[in-house]
């Protein structure tokens, strides 16, 4: 793998032994002087397409440049158009792209995997995907993964979520759910990367091993309401509680006046800033009246 500081410094030196500032270097590359900069930082590095140049204008090889005798061979080879043959040619492994796949452009990266992957007489596994992720474009990355999912967990999507498209990562958490393994833990963690419809989908499946409570900020509407009303059934008044504010406000009025007929001030209370309508919130308020006279509304007053 390139030490981006360590190129970064004999940058930095060449440039200074040619006596060129950082902005006459951008200018010969054809680049931004922040782009320099950065290099010299070890923040990023150049660009494939600049190597040539930049060997050439700071009078080095692009093996001394880049101290990395397997990866500048394979870099050589890109720049000459002649990757395909040195790959076929060589065994290059796909921890070896990564390596270099911050200087590649996306569809460069993706045609050496791509070769890579046909050249290979391996197997290759979930795992082995996952450290290039970052430099492959989701369609690509996602056609990757199908080839090899028989050997993925939920913990391998989760690592891989962040470069994945939503309906993609549905379908694979989906798929590889079952009775034996979901849990609510994994199932959080894939909440921020999945669509509504997708956890709606796990929620209707295995509601009675997850606490829904834990996920209600990402689904839909409909799905919390209909669990609140599962769970006012079974008198759990504080799980309903802590998902109010993520259910449809008349979900929630209808809750508060069965609890006001039932005599449940308490949840009434606790419940009412989430009821938009003033006309159900009086309402309530009436019935509460009636049993308890104005002591009974004391707690959603400041509502009505």
């Amino acid at each position: 793998m390139f030490q981006t500081k360590t190129v970064g410094r004999k940058i930095f030196e060449l440039r200074k032994e040619k006596n060129i500032t950082q902005m006459e270097l951008a200018d010969l590359l054809g680049v931004s002087y922040q782009a320099v900069s950065n290099w010299e930082r070890g923040n990023s590095m150049p660009d494939i397409s600049k190597l040539s140049d930049l060997s050439r204008i700071l009078g080095i090889s692009i093996d001394d440049l880049l101290n990395d005798e397997k990866s500048s061979t394979i870099i050589k080879n890109v720049i000459g158009g002649t990757e395909e043959e040195y790959i076929k040619e060589n065994e290059v492994s796909l921890d070896e792209i990564n390596d270099i796949a911050p200087i590649l452009k996306p569809n460069q990266t993706e045609k050496i995997v791509d070769k890579v992957i046909e050249s290979s007489n391996e197997n290759f596994k979930f795992e082995d995907i996952v450290a290039i992720a970052p430099n492959l474009d989701e369609d690509f990355l996602y056609t990757l993964i199908k080839n090899c999912i028989d050997t993925a967990t939920l913990e391998d999507v989760l690592s891989i979520a962040p470069f994945l498209d939503e309906d993609d990562i549905d379908e694979l958490a989906i798929g590889l759910l079952d009775a034996d393994n979901v849990n609510t833990k994994i199932v959080v963690s894939l909440a921020p990367f999945m669509t509504e419809d997708g956890l709606d989908t796990i929620v209707n499946k295995y509601s009675d091993k997850i606490n829904i409570e834990a996920i209600a900020c990402f689904l839909d509407e409909d799905t919390v309401s209909d669990y609140a009303k599962k769970m006012y059934n079974l008198n759990e008044f504080d799980k309903i509680i802590k998902i109010a504010c993520y259910m449809d406000s008349d979900d929630v009025a209808e809750l508060a006046l069965k609890a006001a007929k039932d005599d449940n001030i308490h949840f009434v209370t606790t419940v009412a800033p989430y009821i938009d309508d003033e006309d159900e919130l009086h309402e309530i308020a009436s019935i509460l009246v009636k049993k308890h006279g104005i002591s009974g509304i004391k707690g959603i007053m400041p509502f009505l």
